[in-house]
């Protein structure tokens, strides 16, 4: 049976270590150089030379979905271990180097691997000097895991100057590479879009928390000051200056109208809302409030008596939100940021600590009325007209 035709791309000098991969849709068996894969990963060093040793057929599965062997206490005493009668055959255990015969890792990228195999057998004439996003984003999974990054130091701001940097599966790549300015950029656009993507090593569920934070902000804008109008009216009191409730139905109907057009009311909870928050903070800013001002109704207030009756600012307000939007990047992830950009450019960490302080917007308290003044507003502005 003939060999695979891309096998000799895995095939690598004083190769000792089997090596099976996934290169376009094959499955190839290679054999790579144990002692050059240790020396760029003492991660890989350890999958190659377990601590505990190796039993059995020896097989390593090395890739992040896949369970790790580990060494148990209830493999320690096992009967065949303790009971030299029924231990295993010589030929289970390690090889003279206590290394595995075979490592699976079939479910990284094969382009990836290939790149980063040559790297480490030092077969630099053959790295590319531009990759695709989508292979920059498979290194650096692999860099990632295999805890490296020094390793492809002379190849990473070439890979970067070559790819677009406004591609969202680029976040894990800024990330790794500790690109903590194209990482904010790119996270506070794509927490503006559609969905937020999960982030590999980022936190998803944080993230996930801080949209859904955001959303219940924009939501209470129109809800606070709804919830106004029917808190008076249950006191028997009006927020217009006036006390007339024909001012007061005009703009609360306004409002529920428009916010029923929008499908946002009766209220609904942050995780019903399916629509990006910059399409709900479009969807709020157009609102058209209608009231009892001149400009509204100049037949029924020509002496603009209803002027000073409160205007919601809806637009104002949903405006400064967004202004004030919270950074999705922890500061988790620009600690890490920080350590892996020191370890790319050595000497340089000091130089470039990370803001630990978050920004932007940490309650809705930071801008919304407590119902109690929004309450005692009406009172306070008639008693005020009447002075």
């Amino acid at each position: 049976m003939a060999l695979p035709s891309n096998t000799w791309l895995f095939t690598f000098k004083n190769a000792d270590l089997q090596v099976i991969v996934t290169y376009k849709g094959q499955r190839i068996v290679g054999r790579v150089s144990s002692d050059a894969l240790c020396r760029a990963s003492k991660v890989w060093e350890k999958f190659i030379h377990p601590p505990f040793g190796v039993i059995g057929t020896g097989r390593l599965v090395a890739n992040d979905d896949a369970p790790k062997p580990v060494c148990t206490s209830e493999n320690m005493n096992s009967a065949s271990l303790r009971n030299p009668a029924t231990s295993p055959q010589p030929s289970t255990f390690p090889n003279p180097k206590g290394m595995i015969p075979e490592l699976d890792m079939k479910e990284w990228a094969g382009s990836a691997l290939l790149i980063i195999f040559r790297i480490a057998h030092l077969e630099v004439s053959n790295i590319p000097k531009k990759v695709s996003s989508q292979e920059l984003h498979e290194i650096a999974r692999i860099i990632d895991f295999a805890d490296c990054v020094e390793l492809v130091e002379p190849w990473v701001e070439g890979w970067f100057a070559g790819v677009s940097r406004h591609e969202i599966h680029m976040l894990f790549p800024f990330w790794v590479f500790g690109k903590e300015q194209q990482l904010e950029e790119l996270a506070a656009k794509s927490l503006l879009g559609e969905e937020f993507p999960q982030l590999g090593a980022l936190d998803a569920n944080k993230q996930q928390k801080m949209i859904g934070k955001i959303i219940q902000i924009l939501l209470d804008i129109p809800y606070t000051e709804a919830n106004a109008y029917t808190d008076l009216n249950k006191l028997g009191k009006r927020r217009c200056c006036h006390n007339d409730s024909h001012c007061d139905s005009t703009s609360y109907g306004s409002l529920v109208l428009q916010l029923v057009e929008l499908k946002l009311w009766p209220q609904r909870k942050p995780k019903t809302i399916t629509r990006s928050i910059s399409s709900l903070a479009h969807d709020l800013t157009n609102m058209k409030i209608l009231n009892f001002s001149a400009g509204s109704y100049p037949a029924f207030s020509a002496d603009n008596i209803h002027q000073l009756c409160p205007k919601m600012n809806i637009r104002e307000k949903v405006e400064e939100v967004m202004k004030r939007l919270p950074s999705p990047v922890l500061d988790s992830h620009k600690a890490h940021m920080a350590t892996q950009y020191g370890r790319l450019h050595p000497g340089t960490l000091e130089k470039r600590k990370p803001q630990l302080v978050s920004r932007g917007l940490n309650t809705r308290r930071d801008f919304l009325p407590s119902k109690k003044s929004l309450v005692l507003q009406g009172t306070r502005q008639k008693h005020n007209n009447t002075v």
